[in-house]
């Protein structure tokens, strides 16, 4: 998956590197940044960068670059990141902790369905929403 920066740049993943996000100079192609994704309440097992567990489907930054949404297949689960700033070219990057996990058995709330079932974490039904 890739996005459009708030900067004139791009968004993505480098295959099975790091749980970090890298900015890209369009113009140069060369990385003016990058975003990893750790503390907050990220599981431990994400943590240690096991890519067995950490499957990324899609994500979406904000507007301003400064939240990042992220979907994963395998874990069935939906994860926003806390606020974050980045200094563009900065090679050191920034460190975003997670805010909530929905879904998976990671869960960090329980979710309420439009008739008003209550899904708690680590139930069944919870860990397969996606």
């Amino acid at each position: 998956d890739v996005q459009w920066a708030d900067e004139v740049g791009l968004w993505h993943i480098p295959g099975e590197t790091e749980f970090a996000f890298r900015l890209m100079d369009l113009e140069t192609g060369d990385e003016t940044t990058h975003l990893n994704i750790s503390g907050g309440v990220l599981p431990d097992a994400w943590g240690n960068k096991d890519w067995s567990l950490v499957d990324i489907n899609h994500f979406q930054f904000d507007e301003m670059d400064t939240v990042v949404y992220m979907s994963f297949r395998d874990l069935n689960a939906f994860l926003k990141t806390e606020t974050f700033e980045l200094d563009i070219g900065n090679h050191k990057g920034a460190t975003a902790g997670v805010k909530w996990i929905a879904g998976s058995h990671n869960g960090s709330f329980a979710i309420v369905d439009l008739d008003g079932t209550r899904y708690e974490p680590g139930t069944p039904e919870y860990n397969q929403l996606y």
